[in-house]
């Protein structure tokens, strides 16, 4: 179990997670490249090497299939994926703290969250483990007349409420 931390080094942690179990899924598609001659798996594995950033809820459960099928061994990007989940159940129990700032249908995915504010108004959260930061952004509702100054002030408002929170 994960030690508690704040949301900031959750997300962050996440997003290593992430990272780190699309390497561990890359090699093993690898491994199981080398073992298989069947048509219908080399096709499965040509698909998973070209993606690159893999869909942890499709892509995960069939680079696991092939490799047990294969005898790759499957147990480091098992404790890798539960470390995932760990670390997302932490980030969604703190989901209130956001809520409590106007935040409403938060969304959390492997490189962002996002939600809608209070105006309509579309915040993301992004985590960028190149700079090993979050890179907060606030889009309004009509991105063709709503970058105005009123909405400039709530962003720039809305962020920093955001960053105290976090």
């Amino acid at each position: 179990m994960l030690l508690y931390m704040g949301m900031k080094d959750n997300l962050l942690e996440l997003g290593a997670t992430y990272d780190e179990i699309n390497k561990e899924c890359l090699l093993i598609v690898s491994q199981v490249k080398t073992k298989t001659n069947d048509f219908t798996d080399v096709q499965r594995l040509q698909y998973l090497l070209e993606k690159k950033n893999l869909n942890l809820k499709n892509n995960f459960l069939a680079v696991i299939d092939l490799a047990e099928r294969h005898q790759v061994s499957v147990e480091k990007i098992k404790k890798l994926y539960t470390k995932y989940q760990e670390t997302e159940k932490l980030i969604l129990d703190d989901k209130k703290k956001l809520e409590e700032l106007g935040l409403n249908n938060v969304v959390l995915g492997p490189k962002a969250l996002g939600a809608i504010a209070a105006n309509n108004s579309t915040v993301f959260i992004y985590i960028n483990n190149f700079k090993k930061g979050l890179d907060i952004k606030v889009y309004p509702d009509d991105e063709e007349t709503g970058w105005n100054q009123s909405f400039e002030m709530f962003s720039h408002q809305l962020k920093k409420n955001i960053e105290k929170v976090l």
